[in-house]
């Protein structure tokens, strides 16, 4: 049996076109970004953007506790034509698709994710 504590990393067989990301990702730069929600992880400015939602709401950053809700695409997500490809490459439930963005300067702090991870 697998010890999923001692995985530090996962390396995915895909591969993914960095220019058709970084056109989509220029698409939705001037969307509306919100600051981290966790506030204690970080330090300077921290922004989150999901790419689907409950509500298609993109301020709605939160990964959903409940698996049997239905996501729907944010607008960010509808002018992003190739990161829908990458994302249905993944071909698994989704719980949280969101971008972050960290500014020049800010730091991650050692964290977990209550309740997220490879389980």
């Amino acid at each position: 049996m697998n010890d999923f504590k001692s995985i530090k990393y996962l390396k995915l067989p895909f591969q993914f076109d960095k220019e058709r990301l970084q056109s989509d990702l220029n698409l939705i730069l001037n969307s509306n970004w919100v600051p981290h929600y966790n506030v204690q992880a970080y330090e300077g400015d921290w922004q989150s953007i999901s790419l689907y939602s409950t509500k298609g709401n993109e301020e709605d950053i939160f990964a959903i506790q409940n698996p049997s809700l239905e996501l729907q695409k944010t607008s960010a997500l509808e002018k992003s034509e190739y990161l829908v490809e990458v994302i249905e490459s993944f071909k698994c439930q989704l719980l949280s698709v969101r971008l972050l963005k960290l500014s020049v300067g800010s730091v991650i702090k050692p964290h977990r994710d209550y309740k997220l991870g490879y389980v």
